[in-house]
């Protein structure tokens, strides 16, 4: 005779059954996270090579051009300091965009314990 669906065993099959579905939805929300995250590290990277490429030879138009109104060493270090200071600007960028991106991970992290908390919870009161 089989166990019907309000016995302690029929709830625990249902539970289980049901846990393992949200183990498998967290999976899938984890994998379509760490995509994105490659995704944007991928793009940054190939971003970054060309913006250095184009970079290199801006910085050394610019130099060459303030040079004719200045001496050479002032006009390198006139361009330098601006460039410290993009470059600054694009590294507070990019720190807020990894707390984003870590934010969104510690969520599906949070969400899977809480899930696991009720599953506990709900096999073990029915469990009686």
């Amino acid at each position: 005779m089989s166990a019907s669906a309000g016995s302690p065993g029929g709830v625990a099959r249902v539970g289980a059954r049901l846990a393992a579905a949200e183990a498998r939805l967290i999976g899938a929300e984890l994998r379509r996270a760490m995509r994105w995250a490659a995704a944007a590290t991928a793009l940054a990277v190939a971003a970054a090579a060309l913006a250095g490429a184009a970079g290199a030879c801006l910085v050394a138009a610019i130099v060459l051009g303030l040079a004719t109104a200045m001496p050479a060493w002032l006009a390198a270090l006139i361009v330098g300091i601006a460039l410290l200071l993009a470059g600054a600007f694009a590294a507070l960028l990019a720190r807020e965009a990894a707390k984003d991106a870590a934010g969104a991970l510690r969520e599906t992290g949070d969400r899977a314990r809480e899930e696991a908390e009720w599953m506990g919870t709900l096999i073990s009161s029915n469990g009686r």
